[in-house]
């Protein structure tokens, strides 16, 4: 089992709170973004079919072969406000997480499966084949999908980050996908490696 913690320090960096979040099997927590209010937002990737997703969000069933998650924390770290799925299965990630004026989580990454869930009327609504980078907007319930469209052509693409116009506090996992966005073998290589480990195919 793999879970990860969302620790939160004070200025004289006294840990203020820490929490596990996941399920039975391997979690990768890819990026975070602090909201105004002091919420936290996350997203990754889960391969735990019991990733803990709240009653009434947008998709609360695991699709096989390991799943998007985006989920909202209470400031003080008591609390799951909402967990949801948003992938079709077959190890896509959730890799960057932002939000827009009105507190709607605005997520990018990258799917490889035609099932991902795309919204009538998206700029490409059709997956390109292998991994293709998605950007889609969740509501502030985390209870239905604004709007989901991929970004991408035949070849592997994907999407590592995003910054809001609003003011915010943006962090990512493992690795800074901001810092590494401009090379793109370095990216693919992190991610692909990551998406190994999971699998139990390579050490870390």
């Amino acid at each position: 089992m793999t879970t990860f913690s969302c620790p939160s320090f004070s200025g004289r960096r006294d840990l203020l709170w820490s929490t596990y979040a996941g399920g039975s099997n391997y979690e990768f927590p890819a990026a975070l973004t602090l909201y105004s209010t002091g919420t936290i937002f996350v997203t990754g990737a889960t391969y735990s079919t019991d990733f803990p997703t709240t009653a009434g969000a947008y998709d609360t069933s695991y699709s096989p072969g390991g799943d998007i998650f985006v989920f909202k924390l209470a400031s003080t770290g008591s609390a799951l406000l909402w967990s949801t799925f948003v992938g079709g299965g077959e190890g896509g990630v959730g890799a960057g997480i932002s939000f827009d004026t009105l507190g709607r989580p605005v997520v990018t990454g990258y799917a490889n499966a035609g099932t991902f869930p795309t919204t009538a009327g998206a700029y490409d609504p059709a997956w390109n084949g292998r991994d293709d980078a998605f950007v889609l907007k969740l509501s502030s319930s985390g209870a239905s999908l604004v709007w989901s469209t991929f970004l991408g052509g035949g070849a592997n693409d994907d999407g590592v980050a995003l910054r809001s116009t609003v003011g915010q506090r943006a962090g990512h996992g493992k690795h800074d996908f901001r810092r590494l966005s401009s090379h793109g073998r370095r990216v693919r290589c992190d991610l692909e490696r990551e998406q190994r480990c999971l699998r139990g195919q390579a050490e870390l």
